[in-house]
């Protein structure tokens, strides 16, 4: 199992091939999975959460040479700010491609060809971690075993005190009566 935050595990991970295609006709492309393929209908995929790692940008061969190219994206930063920086400058006949690994650890990401005309193909990976139930689960199983243990501490704290009466507590201590004058 792989912990996935504090306090979150990780049932499975999976990876899909991403691809988009940016040019004059397309500036601007927008990548949520959660909007896109109406996950958060389904409670199982509700608790899933998405990564996008960006692995290659590169021209596509009807690119001018000699013209520049800038990909840019916006991606949420942390305590809720907005990141927006060129992750890429390409120029035909000079730098065709580059290779990346940019991880993009929560959507929405917006990516903008800033410069050029394109078309320029921006490639990856799009990670599921699927957190599912198994939290949920692993709680239940928890509360389970405490409730089975609870009968055997009572057993053990009974088998302590002297008393054999399996589950019942002991009485305690027989209180001594004080010594009267009758008693002797």
């Amino acid at each position: 199992m792989i912990v996935g935050g504090p306090g979150r595990h990780i049932d499975s991970e999976e990876e899909y091939f991403w691809a988009t295609t940016l040019d004059a006709s397309t500036k601007t492309v927008i990548w949520n999975p959660l909007e896109d393929f109406k996950i958060s209908d389904n409670i199982e995929n509700a608790a899933a959460n998405h990564k996008l790692c960006i692995k290659q940008i590169l021209l596509g061969p009807n690119h001018k040479d000699g013209e520049t190219t800038v990909v840019e994206i916006e991606a949420p930063g942390f305590n809720a700010t907005k990141v927006k920086v060129p992750i890429a400058v390409l120029k035909g006949g000079v730098t065709n491609h580059i290779s990346t690994d940019i991880l993009i650890p929560e959507a929405p990401l917006k990516i903008t060809l800033t410069a050029g005309e394109g078309p320029v193909s921006i490639l990856g990976t799009h990670v599921v971690a699927d957190f599912g139930q198994s939290e949920y689960d692993d709680l239940e199983e928890e509360e389970e075993e405490d409730e089975d243990i609870a009968p055997q501490k009572a057993n053990a704290i009974a088998a302590n005190n002297g008393d054999k009466r399996k589950g019942k507590p002991s009485p305690g201590p027989k209180s001594k009566k004080p010594k009267t004058e009758d008693d002797e």
